[in-house]
């Protein structure tokens, strides 16, 4: 399993997800999303299945507490798409 590092970072009404050693950004409406737009992300690019990576996430913002991330993460997420993921998106369209 492959690992990055990545960070979030709020920007109007989106936060931006940036994973630096990938060179790649996303983004996402809520905090529970950031985990999977991050994931979701790293496993395009590295043409795996998002089983495959770990993205570690850190909030850059002083207004997010950390207990609200934590909790977000562990929410499930469903795409408003749908209910499938990004990778699952771009699959069906490819």
């Amino acid at each position: 399993m492959k690992t990055f590092d990545a960070t979030a970072r709020r920007e109007g009404k989106w936060w931006v997800i940036e994973i630096p050693e990938l060179g790649q950004t996303t983004q996402a409406r809520t905090v529970a999303e950031i985990q999977v737009m991050a994931t979701d992300l790293a496993a395009v690019i590295q043409k795996v299945a998002p089983s495959e990576v770990q993205v570690n996430i850190s909030v850059d913002t002083p207004e997010l507490p950390e207990a609200t991330w934590r909790e977000a993460r562990e929410k499930p997420y469903v795409s408003g798409w749908s209910g499938t993921t990004v990778t699952e998106q771009v699959s069906s369209i490819a």
